[in-house]
């Protein structure tokens, strides 16, 4: 994992997200043919001796893309999901999860910005997922 020294912003990552009571992790690989960052099932056991009471399974960009740039990790999820749209559309639906592209950016100033182009967001569109950034001040 990359650690950024105290002078230097932590880079921002993206995340395709599903999650629910009945996500099966194994079935999720195997259709979208996408090894996930991490996933586990609903029951898994975690640290602290407890059950999840869902499953979830995910991929991020966070030691894929070297980048500043939130919108190259966009792109990068966007390059994994988009050849199997349809696929990710029918586990969705059959396991009832929920899904989301979330964007993870700890800015390095107080003040930024974000642009994201026509294309990106049609892109984005298409893909039928909730989009949620999580932003934060570097305070």
């Amino acid at each position: 994992m990359i650690e950024p020294d105290e002078n230097e912003p932590y880079l921002p990552y993206a995340s395709l997200n599903l999650w629910g009571e009945n996500l099966n992790p194994q079935k999720v690989t195997e259709a979208l043919r996408i090894s996930a960052t991490r996933s586990f099932q609903r029951g898994d056991m975690r640290k602290d001796g407890t059950s999840w009471p869902h499953g979830i399974w995910f991929i991020d960009s966070k030691e894929r893309i070297q980048s500043l740039d939130p919108t190259k990790h966009i792109e990068w999820i966007l390059e994994q999901i988009e050849p199997v749209q349809g696929k990710l559309a029918e586990i969705v639906q059959e396991q009832s999860l929920d899904a989301e592209l979330n964007v993870f950016w700890i800015m390095p100033t107080s003040h930024e910005y974000l642009i994201l182009r026509p294309d990106m967001l049609r892109r984005i569109s298409a893909t039928n997922l909730h989009l949620e950034f999580s932003l934060y001040s570097p305070d």
